[in-house]
Protein backbone atom coordinates (compact mmCIF):
# COMPACT_ATOMS: atom_id res chain seq x y z
CA UNK A 1 0.00 0.00 0.00
CA UNK A 2 1.10 3.65 -1.06
CA UNK A 3 -0.77 7.14 -0.85
CA UNK A 4 -2.02 6.42 -4.06
CA UNK A 5 -2.45 2.58 -5.08
CA UNK A 6 -2.19 -0.87 -3.24
CA UNK A 7 -2.03 -4.38 -4.19
CA UNK A 8 -4.66 -7.23 -2.75
CA UNK A 9 -4.76 -10.73 -2.60
CA UNK A 10 -8.83 -11.26 -3.19
CA UNK A 11 -10.86 -14.52 -2.90
CA UNK A 12 -12.27 -13.97 -6.47
CA UNK A 13 -11.42 -11.46 -9.78
CA UNK A 14 -12.63 -8.23 -9.66
CA UNK A 15 -13.47 -6.94 -13.22
CA UNK A 16 -11.10 -3.98 -14.19
CA UNK A 17 -12.21 -0.55 -13.79
CA UNK A 18 -14.50 -1.30 -11.39
CA UNK A 19 -14.78 0.92 -8.67
CA UNK A 20 -13.78 -0.24 -4.81
CA UNK A 21 -14.17 1.23 -1.60
CA UNK A 22 -11.70 -0.14 0.94
CA UNK A 23 -11.50 -0.05 5.09
CA UNK A 24 -8.06 -0.46 6.50
CA UNK A 25 -7.27 -1.01 10.41
CA UNK A 26 -4.19 1.48 11.77
CA UNK A 27 -3.30 0.39 15.08
CA UNK A 28 -2.83 2.79 17.76
CA UNK A 29 0.60 4.62 17.82
CA UNK A 30 2.22 6.35 21.31
CA UNK A 31 -0.96 7.89 22.76
CA UNK A 32 -3.52 8.05 19.54
CA UNK A 33 -6.51 5.82 19.23
CA UNK A 34 -6.34 3.12 16.26
CA UNK A 35 -7.84 4.64 13.00
CA UNK A 36 -9.65 3.22 10.04
CA UNK A 37 -8.68 4.93 6.61
CA UNK A 38 -11.78 4.55 4.04
CA UNK A 39 -10.38 4.44 0.20
CA UNK A 40 -12.11 4.87 -3.11
CA UNK A 41 -10.74 4.11 -5.78
CA UNK A 42 -10.38 1.90 -8.85
CA UNK A 43 -9.15 -1.34 -10.01
CA UNK A 44 -6.86 -1.06 -12.50
CA UNK A 45 -5.07 -4.64 -12.91
CA UNK A 46 -6.02 -8.36 -12.25
CA UNK A 47 -3.56 -11.22 -12.15
CA UNK A 48 -5.65 -14.48 -12.06
CA UNK A 49 -2.38 -16.86 -11.02
CA UNK A 50 -3.31 -20.09 -9.21
CA UNK A 51 -3.70 -19.90 -5.89
CA UNK A 52 -4.62 -16.70 -5.64
CA UNK A 53 -5.93 -13.27 -7.58
CA UNK A 54 -4.41 -10.24 -7.13
CA UNK A 55 -5.54 -6.90 -7.95
CA UNK A 56 -3.98 -3.67 -8.22
CA UNK A 57 -6.20 -0.71 -7.36
CA UNK A 58 -5.69 2.51 -7.42
CA UNK A 59 -6.51 5.50 -4.15
CA UNK A 60 -8.29 8.39 -5.74
CA UNK A 61 -9.40 9.80 -2.34
CA UNK A 62 -9.11 8.66 1.61
CA UNK A 63 -10.02 9.93 4.55
CA UNK A 64 -9.67 9.31 8.23
CA UNK A 65 -11.91 7.98 10.63
CA UNK A 66 -11.45 7.74 14.41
Amino acid sequence: MSSCDLLLRVDRPLPSNSKIEMEVQLPAVGDEEPARVICHGKIVRVTDDDPHTVVAATIARYRFDR
